[in-house]
Order: structure tokens, then C-alpha cells, then sequence
């Protein structure tokens, strides 16, 4: 069976700056955090650092999904929240510890994408009773 060699698509037009844009769009503006808002901010990093040191000297450090080892030292992918807290219906678990499972970057990534393993999902079932009930 031979190949075919397939030649390049030719462009038709010349595109320029204009015809590049989306239609109706601009520039993306970004607000500028006040000086409250980033104090928070730095506030929320640290108590959040302080609720998974405690988790990271409390449980042995493996995931909790798979069992794998997850090394010397904590990293913030280290710790998901089962329930969300960006969500606005579970902001009030955000500090929660038994809301937080310690996974392993690639677990934490598919479940953030929706597509948690089974373990994953189980703990999140259980999350869900815990916190919010049947």
C-alpha cells in the first residue's frame, strides 16, 4: 500500500492586524486589587498554608486515592478540596480539613478537569454526606 504525499494548504488571502482581531472584542482589562484585597488575599494564603501544614503532619503522606507516595515535603497540589471551594455552595469548607484529601498532582488534575478516578469519586460521595447530606 503506498502513501500519499499530501501538499500544504495554501492561504488564499493575506491576513493583516484587522482581520486577526475578534470581532467586537478590545483588549482584555484587568481591575487592579486594592490594597484591602490584597491583604486578604495574603491572609487567605496563610491560613489556608496553615490548615494543610496540620493535615501534612497529621496524615501519613500518601494519596489518599492511590496510595502512592507523595514525598518529603507538602506542596500545595498536594491537598484537594473534595468539595470545591470556588464553589459558592461549599465556600464555608474551605477550611475545612475533613473536606481536604491529599492526592497526587496527576489525581488532583484529572478530578479539577471532572474526570476523577473511582477513589476519587468515592471521597467526594462521602464529602458530600458528611457536609451536605442526602
Amino acid at each position: 500500500m503506498a502513501l500519499s504525499r499530501k501538499t500544504p494548504l495554501k492561504r488564499s488571502g493575506t491576513l493583516s492586524r484587522e482581520s486577526s482581531k475578534l470581532s467586537g472584542g478590545g483588549p482584555i482589562k484587568h481591575k487592579q486589587k486594592t490594597q484591602a484585597e490584597k491583604d486578604q488575599q495574603s491572609a487567605d494564603i496563610e491560613a489556608m498554608w496553615s490548615v494543610f501544614m496540620e493535615i501534612w503532619d497529621e496524615r501519613p503522606h500518601y494519596s489518599e486515592v492511590s496510595g502512592k507516595w507523595l514525598g518529603p515535603e507538602p506542596k500545595s497540589w498536594m491537598f484537594d478540596h473534595l468539595l470545591e471551594k470556588g464553589v459558592d455552595r461549599y465556600k464555608h469548607l474551605k477550611y475545612e480539613k475533613m473536606n481536604i484529601a491529599l492526592v497526587t498532582a496527576d489525581e488532583h488534575c484529572l478530578k479539577t478537569n471532572g474526570n476523577p478516578l473511582p477513589r476519587h469519586q468515592e471521597l467526594i460521595y462521602e464529602a458530600t454526606l458528611r457536609f451536605i447530606g442526602e
